[in-house]
C-alpha cells in the first residue's frame, strides 16, 4: 500500500483508508467493453505500465471529505485528473463519504470511459489529496484551476508552486512541499498520498 507521506500526529484523525491504482489483467483489451470483466490487479509502487494501457483509481475514506486527483509526469508536469471536465468519465462530485468505494473512472460502468497511459515515458506519480472542510477544498480547487486537465488546456506547472523552470525532480519536490505546507497548516483536515509507477514505451 502506498505510504502516507504527511503522517498525521497521533491526535489527528485519518481521512484516507485506502488509495490504489488498478489496471486490467489483460492490457491488450483495455478499451473494449470486456476489459475489466476479466479481472484487474493493483499497481504496486514501482510497477511498469506501458503507453496505451489503462488505469483506474480506487479509494476509500474514513471521513466525509473532498477528493482531488493530480498526475505528475516524467517531466514534472501536472495534470488535474479529478474532478474532471471530461464527459464520459463518470461521477464528478468531489465530496465523498465513508462506506462507499470511489472509483475513477468506474470499471463497473460500460459508459464511464478509460484513463489511458500516454505522454512522456519515465516515472509518473498519481496523487490523491483529501480535504475535510468545504472552504479549504474551494480554496485548493481555485489553485488547481490553472493546471491543465485531462480534457482542457492550462499550465503544466504554475509558478505559484515554485520550481517552474527547474528539473523534473525539482518540480516534484516543489509540488510535494506545496502539499505538505497545506497539510501542516491545516492539521487533520488535509492529507495526501502518492503512487509512483514506471511509464514504459508501448
Amino acid at each position: 500500500m502506498p505510504d502516507l507521506l504527511h503522517r498525521p500526529d497521533a491526535t489527528e484523525p485519518e481521512l484516507i483508508s485506502s488509495f490504489d491504482l488498478i489496471t486490467p489483467l489483460n492490457p491488450g483489451i483495455c478499451e473494449t467493453a470486456s476489459s475489466w470483466q476479466n479481472g484487474s490487479r493493483r499497481v504496486m509502487p514501482g510497477d511498469h505500465i506501458a503507453s496505451g494501457e489503462c488505469l483506474a483509481v480506487e479509494m476509500n475514506l474514513l471521513e466525509s471529505a473532498f477528493v482531488f486527483l493530480v498526475n505528475q509526469d516524467a517531466k514534472g508536469e501536472l495534470t488535474r485528473m479529478f474532478p474532471s471536465e471530461c464527459r464520459g468519465l463518470g461521477n464528478n462530485d468531489a465530496l465523498l463519504h465513508p462506506g462507499k468505494q470511489f472509483q475513477f473512472p468506474s470499471p463497473a460502468s460500460p459508459n464511464a470511459g478509460v484513463l489511458k497511459v500516454g505522454g512522456y515515458v519515465g516515472m509518473e506519480i498519481v496523487y490523491a489529496i483529501v480535504i475535510a472542510r468545504p472552504n479549504l477544498a474551494d480554496s485548493f480547487a481555485a489553485r488547481l484551476d490553472g493546471i491543465q486537465g485531462l480534457c482542457s488546456a492550462g499550465q503544466a506547472f504554475p509558478k505559484d508552486f515554485g520550481g517552474q523552470n527547474g528539473s523534473a525532480q525539482e518540480r516534484i519536490h516543489s509540488w510535494q512541499d506545496y502539499l505538505n505546507r497545506w497539510a501542516v497548516n491545516n492539521p487533520g483536515l488535509i492529507q495526501w498520498r502518492e503512487i509512483r509507477f514506471w511509464h514504459d514505451p508501448s
